[in-house]
C-alpha cells in the first residue's frame, strides 16, 4: 500500500502492540486506516479482539473436573 496504510502482513506483525498498548501513534493510525480499508483483515482482527474473552470463558468453565473423573 502507501507509507501511511500499511501491508497486511505488517498490520498482523502489529497485532501484539496493539494488544500491548504499545502502538505509536503512526502505526495505530495506519493500522486503523487498513482496517477500514481491507474487509479480511478486519475480519481477523474483530476475532483477534475476542480471544481474550473465550480464553477467559474457557478457564472459567467448570467442565474441567467432569473431564478428569472420566
Amino acid at each position: 500500500m502507501t507509507v501511511l496504510i500499511p501491508t497486511c502482513e505488517h498490520v498482523i506483525g502489529l497485532l501484539t502492540d496493539y494488544e500491548d498498548r504499545a502502538l505509536g501513534p503512526l502505526d495505530w493510525f495506519g493500522m486503523r486506516l487498513h482496517l477500514a480499508l481491507c474487509p479480511p483483515c478486519r475480519t481477523f482482527f474483530q476475532t483477534f479482539e475476542q480471544i481474550p474473552a473465550l480464553v477467559r470463558r474457557a478457564l472459567a468453565d467448570d467442565t474441567a473436573p467432569a473431564a478428569e473423573q472420566a
